[in-house]
């Protein structure tokens, strides 16, 4: 692939005993990200000069990191298998019929509906972002300004002076960020418009985002049918007692199905994550400036393929460890609030104020090491370390630029948010007027539901495909989220490698991000 730049000098870089970036690619491409490019701290801004050296640090042994979390995750995998075995049939055999039967053309077009309508906004929005970037990045905060204002005026104009008060309190908040933060917009314009150019010449991202989404989809259908399973054939009431009460394997099973559900769905997302961070590593320190026509060139063979097969081995174990981190900590969270419900139910409001703190923390927490992955992840996908290496790495760049790396990820993520809801909302709009104007489908629905209530008909394909035009935009969101934190880890890393292969646009982030020229070790 190739990205345009104005020509620059022929640059004439050293790199001590390979003898050539040629050399330096093959070797990376050849053993998988385990490459290191190492520079004392710059005391200025580091122009591309001739003849300039870097040291390489390249693990000639690349191996499986985390062995023993990808054996875990298989044996999970495994055991879920043997659970799904026993539980589905137990569905047919207790099946009464007492609904009719599933109108799949109807919910077959609906579907196709959201889907074909999430795909063509989720496509506009994207052109949008790449065509307009900088006033998509202004419209979201100056929308999300306006939005709280309105709100707070319905609320004053309905009497509800407390709910008015904390809107106007909103308004007047993300007024402030957008007034503090206005001199780090260009820089988060910038990495937008370089991730979604990097996206653009590589589709492929697009087919990987894709194949994520219909496994998480598929991988929750497959829990879904045996959780329902294993709730016919052993939610039997308490014998001693005759209630239904859950026993102790049922609690068992319970936990085990929820964090079961957590981690492969975790392990899924992250796989997608570290293979697209993969290619804007190889992007970014294997580019090669052209001297001839001033292009960028990437001398790797199916990059993105080659970073998938390294998220899926040498990778992977590492991958099954920080989602198992995350699957603990939710799986926590589902017991606390489950906690809540039922001390709710008893009247125990100590039990109730117990478990909804627990809730709200191991949320808070659950928030934090997500978005603390999101950053270890890309470490893993640039260097091929273990979980450990790769968490400490990036606590060592969360204490140096943790606050421009969220400051930069919240602008960015302000214009995926309104991409979000746009195609969500659109699609869930052409979903509920379909089947507001299809007798029909209206019918069908009717039988199969047992209801004669046409809004609520009418809602269920609403929201239908607002849940698909949530997960489609989703795709895209992905992409561009592990774009931008990968760039900023990789910058982090080495300022020098974007002066070499994209002299132009290294000058451009000089001028609106002096912070660049930073090192972290």
């Amino acid at each position: 692939m190739s990205e345009k730049y104005p020509q620059q000098p022929p640059p004439q870089y050293g790199y001590g005993g390979l003898g050539s970036q040629e050399a330096i690619s093959g070797s990376y491409q050849q053993h998988g990200y385990q490459q290191h490019v190492a520079y004392p701290p710059p005391a200025g801004p580091p122009p591309p000069t001739a003849g300039q050296q870097s040291g390489v640090h390249i693990n000639q042994s690349p191996k499986f990191q985390d062995l023993w979390a990808s054996v875990l995750f298989g044996l999970l995998l495994a055991s879920f298998a043997v659970l799904a075995a026993i539980a589905i049939p137990a569905i047919n055999a207790s099946s009464s019929g007492s609904s009719g039967p599933l109108p799949v053309k109807d919910a077959a077009i609906v579907i196709g509906l959201g889907v074909g309508t999430a795909s063509l906004m989720s496509a506009f929005y994207y052109w949008l972002m790449m065509k307009f970037p900088g006033f998509l990045v202004r419209a979201t905060f100056v929308f999300a300004i306006i939005s709280n204002f309105l709100l707070a005026a319905f609320f004053f104009v309905q009497r509800q002076w407390g709910a008015g008060i904390i809107w106007v309190v909103l308004a007047i908040i993300f007024a402030w960020v957008y007034w503090s933060w206005r001199s780090r917009i260009p820089f988060a314009i910038l990495m937008l418009e370089n991730v979604l150019d990097v996206a653009s010449r590589y589709p492929s991202l697009f087919v990987v985002a894709f194949v994520q989404l219909v496994f998480t989809i598929g991988w929750v259908i497959l829990w879904s049918i045996t959780v329902v399973g294993l709730t016919v054939k052993f939610a039997a009431p308490n014998s001693s007692t005759g209630s239904n009460s859950a026993s102790a394997p049922q609690i068992i099973l319970w936990v085990y199905s929820i964090f079961s559900m957590y981690w492969v769905a975790q392990v899924i997302a992250n796989v997608g994550h570290v293979t697209t961070a993969g290619l804007y590593a190889t992007y970014y320190f294997l580019g090669i400036q052209n001297p001839a026509s001033g292009t960028v060139d990437i001398n790797v063979s199916s990059p993105v393929l080659a970073s998938f097969k390294r998220a899926s081995t040498t990778s992977f174990g590492s991958i099954c460890f920080g989602s198992l981190l995350i699957a603990i900590i939710q799986t926590l969270r589902a017991i606390a609030e489950n906690s809540r419900n039922r001390s709710a139910d008893n009247g125990n409001l100590i039990g109730v104020f117990i478990g909804a703190c627990l809730a709200c923390l191991l949320q808070m927490l659950g928030d934090l090491v997500e978005y603390f992955n999101v950053y270890a992840f890309a470490e893993v996908a640039i260097y091929g370390k273990d979980y450990c290496s790769a968490a400490k790495d990036t606590w060592n760049l969360v204490k140096r630029k943790g606050v421009d790396a969220i400051i930069n990820d919240s602008i960015v993520g302000n214009v995926l948010g309104m991409g979000t809801l746009l195609v969500g909302v659109l699609s869930a709009a052409v979903g509920g007027v379909y089947v507001a104007f299809s007798d029909s489908v209206k019918a069908n629905w009717f039988r199969w539901a047992g209801t004669t209530n046409p809004a609520g008909v009418i809602v269920l394909g609403a929201v239908v495909c607002l849940m698909i035009g949530f997960a489609i935009f989703g795709c895209v969101a992905s992409i561009i989220n592990a774009g931008v934190a990968t760039t900023f880890v990789c910058m982090a890393e080495d300022p020098y490698a974007l002066a070499r292969t994209k002299p132009a646009l290294f000058q451009e982030i000089q001028r609106v991000y002096p912070q660049i020229n930073f090192y972290v070790s």
